[in-house]
C-alpha cells in the first residue's frame, strides 16, 4: 500500500504520516526503488494514532503505549482529569462573558481589576481545537548557511573536475592554468547540470551535502525521480544564476511565509548539526584549494617524465618553444623548420645558428644531452633562451625534481652576460662553457672580427 491509499484509508496527511514515522510511531518497510509499503496493520496504528491525538493525547504517551510502558485506561484517567479543569476554565470565561454583556460593558470604560478578581484560575486555557496538521508534521528545514556552504563546495568540485581533464587532455601552461581555474569556477554549472541530477536520483544527495549531512527527498519520503531531479536541478541553477531572489529565498528566508521556490516537490532533510559536518566541509574546501595549487605545480613540469625517448624529449621541448618557434625538434631531436616563411634560423637570438644536439642514450633512453657552436663575425648571445627550454625539458622531467630544484637550473643560466658555471642538481650533472672575443655577447665592437664559444652538457649522474 502506497503512501497516497494510506493517506485516503486514515485521512491523514502525508506530512502527518511522516512525521509520525520520523517519532518511531510505525516503521514501514522499503521496496527496491525506495518508496514505502505500508500493510494493514500500519494503517490500524494510524487510525490509533489520529483518535488518541484528537483526544490531545501527547505523542509522548501514545509512544509508552506502544512500548506497553503505560496503559490506556491510566492515559484516559489523567486526560479526563486535565479535561476537568479545561472544563472549569471554559465556565470561567463562560461567566465573565456572560457579566460583561450583561453589564454592557465598554472597552474605553472597563474595569478590567473587578472582572479579574471573579477569575478563578489564573492559568491560560489549553486549546483543544483539531490541529493535527498544522502539529504532528516535521518542520521545515532551512539550514541556510549548510545548504549555501554545500553548494558552493559542489560548486568548487565541479570546477576540480574540470580543471582536472583540461590539465590531463591539453597541459596547458602555468599562465594558462590559471585562466582555466577561474574559467572552471565560472562554468562549473555545467557539469552540475548533468551530474547533480544523478547524484540526486541515485544517492539522494551530493558529494557536499553527503558531507554536510544533508539529504533531498520527494515529498513521499523516496528519493526523487531522474525527471523530479533534473527540474530541481535546473531550478536551483536558474534561481540561482538568472534571477536575485536566491539571495532572499535562502539567505534571507521567511520561515512563516517564504517558500523555497525550488522545493516545490521535494524538502530538505538535514542530520543534526555536528563537528565532523564542519570538519568534512572544511576538509573538502582545503582539498579542493590543494587541489588547484598541484594543478598550479604541475603545469610548469614537462608532459613527459622519467626516462625519456628523443620523440618524448622533442615534444617536452616543442611545448615549451611554443607556436610562435621558427625551428622545433623532430622525433630523432633534429631541428626542422616550421617557420611559414621558410626561415633557416631558429628562434633562440638575432643571426645565430641552430646548434647540432648530440644525443647520448641508455637502454634506449636518453642519459645526456650537449652541444658545442662556435659564431663568428656577428652579434650573438650564449644560447641561453635554447639552454632553458633543454634543462626544462629534460632536467625538469627527472623523477624527483621539484619546482626549486628547476628554478635554480634555470638562475644558473639566466645570466647577462653569461657566464660558465658546473654544477649538479638532483642527480644531473650541468657544464656550462662560454668564451667571446672581439665582442661582448651583446653587441660587435666596431671593425672587429669577434667570436663566440659554447659548450653545453646536461647528463644523468646515476
Amino acid at each position: 500500500m502506497n503512501i497516497r491509499e494510506v493517506e485516503s484509508a486514515t485521512g491523514l496527511t502525508r506530512a502527518n504520516i511522516r512525521y509520525y514515522e520520523s517519532e518511531g510511531l510505525l516503521t514501514p518497510e522499503r521496496k527496491k526503488n525506495g518508496y514505502r509499503d505500508y500493510t494493514k496493520e500500519d494503517v490500524e496504528t494510524l487510525k490509533r494514532i489520529k483518535l488518541l491525538r484528537k483526544l490531545n493525547v501527547p505523542i509522548e504517551e501514545i509512544i509508552k503505549l506502544q512500548k506497553d510502558q503505560a496503559s490506556l485506561t491510566m492515559v484516559i484517567e489523567e486526560r479526563l482529569a486535565k479535561l476537568d479543569l479545561e472544563t472549569q476554565d471554559i465556565r470561567n470565561q463562560q461567566r465573565i462573558c456572560w457579566k460583561l454583556k450583561s453589564d454592557g460593558a465598554a472597552y474605553h470604560n472597563l474595569d478590567a481589576d473587578h472582572y479579574l478578581q471573579q477569575w478563578n484560575e489564573s492559568d491560560d486555557i489549553l486549546n483543544t481545537d483539531d490541529r493535527l496538521t498544522e502539529i504532528d508534521q516535521n518542520p521545515p528545514v532551512y539550514c541556510i548557511w549548510r545548504r549555501i556552504f554545500a553548494r558552493l563546495l559542489d560548486q568548487l568540485f565541479y570546477a576540480c573536475v574540470i580543471s582536472f581533464l583540461i590539465y590531463l587532455i591539453f597541459h596547458p601552461f602555468p599562465k594558462t592554468m590559471i585562466y582555466v581555474i577561474y574559467g572552471s569556477l565560472l562554468t562549473a554549472w555545467i557539469p552540475m547540470l548533468l551530474a547533480e541530477p544523478l547524484f540526486l536520483h541515485y544517492w539522494g544527495t551530493t558529494p557536499c551535502k553527503f558531507l554536510l549531512g544533508l539529504r533531498i527527498r520527494s515529498i513521499d519520503g523516496s528519493r526523487l525521480t531522474l525527471d523530479e531531479a533534473k527540474t530541481r536541478t535546473k531550478r536551483v541553477l536558474y534561481y540561482c544564476i538568472f534571477t536575485s531572489k536566491y539571495r532572499y529565498s535562502e539567505r534571507f528566508h521567511d520561515a512563516e511565509n517564504g517558500v523555497i521556490p525550488w522545493e516545490s516537490m521535494d524538502e530538505t532533510e538535514a542530520d543534526e548539526y555536528k563537528g565532523k559536518h564542519f570538519f568534512g566541509g572544511m576538509a573538502m574546501f582545503l582539498l579542493t584549494c590543494l587541489a588547484g595549487y598541484f594543478l598550479m605545480v604541475n603545469a610548469q613540469f614537462p608532459v613527459n617524465r622519467g626516462n625519456l625517448s628523443k620523440a618524448e624529449l622533442a615534444a617536452n621541448y616543442n611545448r615549451y618553444a611554443g607556436s610562435d618557434a621558427l625551428m622545433n625538434l623532430d622525433e630523432d631531436c633534429q631541428w626542422r623548420d616550421v617557420s611559414p616563411y621558410g626561415s633557416v634560423v631558429i628562434n633562440v637570438g638575432p643571426q645565430m645558428p641552430d646548434p647540432q644536439l648530440e644525443i647520448e642514450e641508455t637502454n634506449g633512453y636518453i642519459s645526456g644531452i650537449s652541444f658545442e657552436v662556435r659564431v663568428s663575425g656577428q652579434n650573438g648571445h650564449g644560447y641561453q633562451g635554447l639552454i632553458k627550454k633543454l634543462m626544462w625539458s629534460y632536467g625538469g622531467a627527472q623523477r624527483g625534481m621539484s619546482l626549486s630544484e628547476m628554478e635554480k637550473m634555470i638562475e644558473l643560466i639566466d645570466q647577462s652576460p653569461p657566464r660558465s658555471f658546473s654544477a649538479e642538481i638532483e642527480g644531473i650533472q650541468i657544464d656550462y662553457n662560454v668564451s667571446c672575443g672581439g665582442y661582448s655577447p651583446l653587441y660587435l665592437e666596431p671593425n672587429a672580427e669577434g667570436f663566440i664559444e659554447v659548450s653545453f652538457r646536461m647528463k644523468k649522474t646515476n
